[in-house]
């Protein structure tokens, strides 16, 4: 869906998931989403201190395979990762290269004789494991997307997450707003369904700037001038040319938004210290006819998990600002976030 070239063919393909992903279906799949998140709180619970990276991954894996699949992987049962999970994160680390490769005929051309074994072994197996799951639930059918589901809609939630929490938890005076107004609405795990959590002002606005300062593809996503050429930015530029934004430079231009790189979630709640950013230039799910199809869905998982992490537990790191400093290959390459939880019910 994201790499078919023809507007007319996507246009097709986009119609056919958009009912899987409207408000209506995801309530129903109510019970799915809340299922995972009881189950991140109780290993969070058992373990004490967790790799955050880690414990937010098996989550939003373990929900999409059920959901896209029918059936769970049992990250968070198993507490490990398992062989398939691994791979989609080694492949997701080669793309960048695979796709300048891919770019050129000439090199392209060689790389098809030269492509090394293991990338080739890497694809067949996500492929391979991609089908296993689909052939339990139907005969044939094309399978691309089904692939595509368990790449784009899992390491970009969980990474957000991460990095909104990294960000939480070195402004404890964000923090400490954000736990008060989820402590203060909720008595129980119960009271957090999706649409009362969609009303969460302070919520929505923590996650919001969590995806400007940490945003989940912190690079670009790119365009094809369509045929006859276009105008961007007042420069004419011919048809099959490569356009992007990038998201990094875009949200942590000064030119943008004041104090770029601090985190503050009042920014989208009317502070006029910042009435001059350029709130529009903030575009996390990209616009138009290719946005994220499944952007509802990453706003009701990305609240659901935060909201229970912090209903349920005190959090405290040692990380320091080093965190920040990490490589991206398309997505962040995220370095180990340890996180102690301190289960507020034994202060209670």
């Amino acid at each position: 869906m994201i790499t078919e070239p023809s507007p007319e063919r996507h246009a097709i393909v986009r119609r056919i998931f958009s009912s899987a992903f409207s408000e209506k279906a995801l309530k129903a799949q109510e019970p799915l989403f809340q299922k995972y998140a009881n189950l991140m709180v109780a290993r969070g619970r058992e373990n004490g201190t967790v790799n955050m990276a880690e414990l937010l991954n098996y989550t939003t894996f373990d929900i999409m395979a059920e959901f896209a699949f029918g059936e769970p992987l049992g990250l968070l049962a198993e507490n490990r990762y398992s062989d398939w999970v691994a791979t989609v994160f080694n492949t997701l680390i080669v793309l960048p290269a695979v796709q300048m490769i891919q770019f050129y005929p000439l090199s392209r051309k060689l790389f098809d004789l030269l492509e090394p074994k293991s990338v080739a072994k890497m694809r067949l197996d996500h492929f391979n494991h991609t089908v296993s799951r689909v052939d339990k639930r139907l005969k044939d059918g094309d399978l691309h997307n089904a692939e595509l589901f368990m790449t784009a809609g899992t390491e970009t939630t969980a990474s957000l997450l991460t990095g909104t929490t990294y960000y939480l938890l070195k402004n404890p005076d964000k923090m400490k707003i954000l736990t008060e107004e989820i402590r203060g609405r909720f008595k129980s795990n119960d009271e957090m369904t999706l649409e009362a959590l969609s009303h969460l002002e302070y919520l929505n606005a923590c996650l919001r700037e969590g995806l400007r300062v940490y945003p989940s593809i912190p690079s670009a996503i790119p365009r094809e001038i369509a045929n006859g050429g276009n105008i961007v930015m007042g420069k004419w530029l011919p048809a099959g040319t490569r356009v992007s934004v990038h998201q990094t430079a875009t949200y942590r231009s000064p030119a943008n938004f004041k104090n770029p790189d601090e985190f503050v979630p009042e920014r989208w709640l009317g502070d006029p210290t910042y009435k001059d950013d350029i709130r529009e230039s903030h575009q996390p799910f990209s616009v138009g006819t290719r946005n994220c199809l499944g952007m509802n869905m990453a706003w009701h998982e990305m609240r659901l998990l935060l909201a229970k992490l912090i209903f349920n537990f005190d959090m405290q790191t040692e990380v320091d600002a080093s965190w920040r400093d990490q490589n991206v290959f398309v997505i962040w390459d995220r370095k180990p976030l340890p996180v102690t939880l301190k289960d507020i019910r034994a202060h209670m």
